[in-house]
């Protein structure tokens, strides 16, 4: 599929990260009644996790039955450790080392470590060939950007020409059982300069929760894909 997609940095994302590099490391952040340690160069977990939000409201039935579940970037570890605690086998991957220290340190702490398997993992080069999932969750950033490779915050926001969202759909699409699906969040504004189905066409959308992002700057919209 070809498309053309608006690029460059934002405003919002910027003044984000500049607010997240000043904040001392380590602290802990307590989301949904878990105390999350969030280290150096780390996307911590959101206030307002909109896939927790669905989970707990019409999603439920997503984390029955002992889903196997890949984790598309999994930050501070706080929604793999979410959905290890209701019963699902997780496979956390993410591209920065630091945050897959940190998936793995709390999940040790919320003693999950059996139910979490972390991986670093640029895209799906490090998953098994084999392996099937039943449900992708992907925390992926909202817009495409050169990043700072000094920064390692950039790539939590920033995705270069939007390989990683292209690789999710492409790969992701032979990764996911044949009634599996993928839930994935985005800006309503961004959406506006790229929207969610031009990146594929192997997958319908449906937008099935909405709030408010974190910093209450933003409406965030969350996605679920499924297999066309």
């Amino acid at each position: 599929m070809t498309a053309q997609f608006i690029q460059g940095r934002s405003a919002v994302a910027d003044k984000l990260i500049a607010q997240m590099k000043a904040r001392e490391t380590p602290y802990i952040e307590k989301v949904f009644g878990l105390d999350i340690k969030v280290n150096h160069a780390v996307y911590p977990p959101e206030k307002n996790e909109i896939t927790v939000l669905y989970f707990e409201d019409a999603g439920s039935t997503l984390l029955e039955n002992q889903p196997h579940v890949l984790d598309f970037g999994s930050g501070s570890g706080f929604l793999a450790i979410y959905m290890a605690l209701q019963g699902a086998h997780v496979t956390a991957i993410d591209i920065n080392k630091h945050a897959v220290e940190c998936t793995i340190e709390n999940a040790l702490y919320h003693k999950v470590e059996n139910k979490v398997t972390t991986l670093q993992s640029n895209g799906f080069s490090n998953i098994p060939p084999n392996a099937q999932f039943d449900l992708i969750t992907a925390s992926l950033p909202w817009e495409a950007a050169k990043v700072d490779d000094h920064n390692k915050l950039d790539i939590a926001f920033y995705d270069p020409n939007f390989q990683a969202r292209l690789a999710l759909f492409e790969q992701g699409y032979d990764f996911l059982t044949p009634k599996g699906c993928i839930l994935l969040s985005y800006s309503k504004r961004v959406d506006k300069l790229n929207p969610m189905n031009a990146f594929t066409d192997k997958f319908k959308f449906e937008i099935v929760h909405t709030a408010l992002s974190t910093d209450g700057n933003e409406e965030e919209y969350l996605y679920k894909a499924t297999k066309c």
